[in-house]
């Protein structure tokens, strides 16, 4: 009799506690879904990039802006100000493409974490109209690089920042730079 006893005690015992346990979420059921939330926004930033990504590389300025939020600021690799908007980022980029039309990017890679997007890869372009008061040499550059974007809440982006060789282009290309 005591062993039937204790071992309804023990099954209800564990049925009670599994019963509790699917009226409240318990942390690991919640850290699944903050982790399930921050997959998808994740999975949102990679595509963003990868969609702007390939927008630039087809040269479409506007479609490479679609994501980007008003108050956007692209820092570029750190040379010079910061572009600050939409409008603007447009308009040099449009400027970018008059010099090298045939910009592209390959080997393309894109990660995201947390509120980050990166995209690495291999960029390469043939110098074709003046640049910096030069004429073009006609010549071919190729170098990697690795642009990262930072987005809100929103899922918007709000920053740009690059690293990328401008000397080894200016190199490649032919291109006079200032002594430094």
């Amino acid at each position: 009799m005591k062993n039937i006893l204790l071992s309804s005690l023990i099954i209800l015992s564990l049925y009670s506690c599994n019963g509790s346990a699917t009226n409240s979420p318990s942390k690991e059921t919640v850290n699944k879904e903050s982790f399930i939330n921050q997959e998808a926004k994740e999975e949102h930033i990679k595509k963003a990039v990868k969609e702007s990504t390939e927008a630039f590389s087809a040269h479409n300025a506007a479609a490479a802006a679609k994501d980007f939020a008003p108050d956007f600021l692209d820092y570029g690799d750190g040379s010079q100000p910061p572009v600050k908007g939409v409008d603007k980022f447009i308009a040099s980029t449009g400027e970018f493409f008059k010099i090298f039309p045939d910009m592209k990017g390959e080997n393309l890679h894109y990660v995201a974490d947390g509120n980050w997007g990166v995209v690495w890869g291999d960029w390469s372009a043939t110098w074709t109209n003046d640049f910096m008061g030069q004429k073009p040499t006609g010549k071919k550059f190729k170098v990697p690089a690795a642009d990262f974007f930072k987005f809100n809440e929103a899922g918007k982006i709000i920053e740009h920042r690059g690293i990328i060789s401008f000397r080894e282009i200016a190199k490649q290309i032919g291109l006079k730079l200032p002594d430094s």
